[in-house]
């Protein structure tokens, strides 16, 4: 390995790589609702773009009931059931 790709590497934290999986994971559960109340999830992204910070993004979604990882597989098969 180079010498500047290793201290690319080493510069970059977990918690740099991580905030993409969680915005991902939040963005699956809001699209996942949106199916059933619409106006719910236009209220919760108002409230994370008003209200939300990288300190409380997880009571934001506690306070709507929202738990990571609960729509995942369902989010699966219907990327799924669209490809073929």
């Amino acid at each position: 390995y180079d010498k500047e790709d290793l201290d690319f590497y080493f510069e970059q934290g977990i918690t740099t790589d991580m905030a993409y999986q969680i915005a991902y994971l939040i963005a699956i559960e809001l699209y996942m609702l949106y199916y059933k109340d619409k106006d719910l999830v236009l209220s919760i992204c108002e409230d994370i773009v008003k209200n939300g910070t990288s300190d409380n993004i997880f009571s934001l979604l506690d306070k709507y009931g929202i738990k990571l990882n609960n729509s995942v597989v369902d989010y699966e098969n219907k990327i799924y059931k669209k490809r073929f």
